[in-house]
């Protein structure tokens, strides 16, 4: 997971050098993909979700980040996380003052420390995982809009509506292409959601607030 973990700072590095206004649509307010995710006309499935919570809280507040890993059915995430196969995948981070993942709405900001934000949101296509590396076609990064949490028993619903602003070309051994976006991101899964979170007590030990994968 190290080389991903590396290219997502990349990505906020070259997110902060675009300069672009974006805000979601007020009129767009219905999420058009069922079970995956929309980047204008071009669909991707999604079909399972992982979590992992990091106590990020100090004396004077209590905050965890929840890193939310949407993927299709060719990946296998396991703890860590770790993974395996390949599918298209969904990253992003919410904040809440509970460790338990808390129904409501999370804002999109480019640097989340508060409660009910969410971190800046990443849509790979056909990422591919094994034990040695990772690597992914291209992805969207998206922000300007919001996460919304609902549950049912054991089912989420987690819809994100957002403006994708940047859109990254990879290929193996060549240095990613970085293209401003004007674009919607629609995202919506709904099911269980599997921590995956490595250390016994479903926590993950405090690293700082890093915007992407530790």
């Amino acid at each position: 997971m190290k080389n991903l973990v590396k290219r997502q700072w990349l990505f906020l590095f070259a997110f902060t050098c675009v300069v672009v206004v974006t805000s979601c649509n007020d009129d767009d307010d219905e999420v058009s993909v069922k079970q995956g995710f929309r980047v204008d006309e071009k669909k991707y499935s999604l079909t399972q979700a992982y979590t992992t919570i990091s106590d990020q809280g100090d004396e004077e507040q209590d905050l965890y980040s929840h890193q939310i890993i949407l993927a299709g059915d060719g990946l296998e995430v396991t703890e860590g996380p770790e993974f395996n196969g390949s599918s298209d995948v969904v990253n992003f981070y919410l904040y809440s003052g509970s460790e338990v993942l808390a129904e409501g709405e999370y804002i999109i900001r480019e640097t989340p420390n508060e409660p009910d934000e969410a971190s800046l949101v990443v849509a790979y296509v056909n990422l591919s995982a094994d034990e040695i590396d990772q690597d992914y076609e291209r992805a969207f990064v998206g922000t300007g809009g919001r996460v919304i949490v609902s549950k049912d028993g054991d089912q989420y619903t987690v819809e994100v509506k957002c403006a994708a602003v940047l859109t990254i070309i990879s290929a193996t051994g060549t240095t990613p292409l970085f293209i401003p976006t004007e674009g919607d991101l629609r995202i919506q899964y709904k099911g269980e959601i599997t921590n995956v979170s490595p250390d016994e007590d479903g926590l993950r030990k405090p690293k700082g607030r890093n915007l992407f994968f530790p």
